[in-house]
């Protein structure tokens, strides 16, 4: 949708909390989430979610430290020096030359989240002293699903990732892809415990002929853009996002409804009388 529309995203900013002043800290992030201070060194960790279509395998979800000035790639290049041939947009000169290469991979479209790192005092056991705790929300474009858990990932002595991702909190997935929630966020309670968050299951089930309390307000307009007979690049349009986002959103309104395609999600509505709403 052009390179001003794109201004000021898939950055990190450092903000003045005193005056509001602020400055870019890091750029080509495509979607960084959970951020957190590495306790043993003193830096800036992130978990981010990488691009999608290109396939169920790529590109790699990850964690990262995030040195000031960093750069990862995003749109161009990921994971340091592939080429993403799709991106029409002029590169900059030499970018792979200082693009940096992410420390941890946590695996393609597991959309990892959370991010907390033991600090001391947590009661998670002597296994889980040091490093870091992160939620994988998992996503829809991905078969078999991955993600959908709490995994932690153990630190060395000098701040590094070191061995495979622990599981740590699952069974959010029945075995046939369909999903009892979604970890979210992480947060370390007074006592020590850890904290999970995630999107109730409850939410995402069939809606009843009761009324759409339930759905969200873009799921309200995208049931009256229905009924308009709008395209997807309509719809894109209107609301100033992508057309996979577009895409997105109404999977998850037909997970919500209980049905498979924009025309069952219409009809649905129009039966229950929420084409007023």
């Amino acid at each position: 949708r052009g390179p001003e529309v794109e201004q000021g995203r898939a950055l990190i900013y450092e903000i003045d909390l005193t005056n509001g002043s602020h400055r870019q800290f890091a750029a080509g992030l495509r979607n960084a989430n959970g951020m957190g201070w590495n306790p043993s060194t003193g830096e800036l960790w992130a978990v981010v979610n990488e691009r999608d279509q290109l396939g169920p395998d790529l590109v790699p979800d990850y964690l990262t430290s995030v040195p000031v000035g960093a750069h990862y790639g995003w749109p161009w290049v990921y994971w340091k020096d592939i080429i993403d041939l799709r991106v029409d947009l002029p590169m900059p000169e030499y970018l792979t030359d200082y693009t940096r290469k992410p420390e941890y991979a946590l695996g393609p479209h597991t959309a990892p989240l959370g991010l907390a790192f033991v600090t001391g005092g947590q009661r998670m056991g002597p296994g889980f002293a040091n490093g870091a705790f992160i939620a994988r929300h998992g996503s829809w474009n991905r078969k078999p699903a991955a993600g959908y858990d709490v995994v932690f990932v153990a630190f060395d002595g000098k701040g590094n990732p070191l061995g495979k991702p622990v599981p740590v909190l699952s069974g959010f997935l029945d075995g046939k892809g369909n999903t009892h929630g979604r970890p979210t966020w992480l947060a370390w309670a007074k006592d020590g415990a850890l904290l999970v968050s995630d999107e109730d299951a409850a939410t995402e089930d069939a809606a009843t002929p009761s009324g759409p309390t339930k759905l969200s307000k873009r799921q309200k307009q995208l049931i009256l853009m229905l009924d308009q007979g709008l395209s997807n690049r309509d719809i894109a349009d209107k609301l100033e996002i992508s057309e996979h986002t577009v895409k997105v959103h109404f999977w998850r309104l037909f997970r919500r409804l209980g049905v498979n395609s924009r025309t069952q999600a219409l009809h649905f509505a129009r039966t229950n009388g929420w084409l007023g709403i």
